[in-house]
């Protein structure tokens, strides 16, 4: 049986995908953020709280890549890789909730990604 919060997630009528985990992060984030309701200081002091909270948690994503140590032979052990996911979803958590502070939807965050996308492209034909 398939837990009630995944069905959730896989039953799109809600909206795609990643509003559906917008909605859920809004939801556990509003017990500690005031989501549209902060002043832009504050916004700006939540986005900074947050963006280190991210840079943390990439950086634990890195610590469970042993080939970053060059120097140990521990570097040749394969990484754990269910450790790895888990500290890009919670990466995510962050990404999410700093979309939020910035009141996006999914809208707004898939249109702004193919725009941007589209100039990537455009840079690595140009040798950028």
């Amino acid at each position: 049986m398939i837990d009630k919060d995944i069905q959730d997630i896989l039953d799109t009528s809600r909206g795609g995908t990643l509003q559906i985990l917008l909605d859920k992060q809004k939801e556990f984030g509003s017990k500690f953020t005031r989501f549209g309701e902060m002043t832009e200081h504050e916004q700006q002091v939540k986005m900074l709280e947050f963006i280190g909270c991210l840079i943390e948690e990439i950086v634990e994503v890195r610590t469970e890549l042993p080939i970053r140590k060059h120097w140990s032979k521990k570097r040749l052990n394969s990484p754990d890789w269910v450790k790895v996911k888990e500290e890009l979803i919670d990466s995510l958590h962050f990404m999410l909730t700093l979309f939020l502070i910035l009141d996006m939807d999914e809208n707004e965050i898939c249109g702004l990604y193919m725009m941007k996308n589209k100039v990537n492209h455009t840079r690595q034909k140009g040798g950028y």
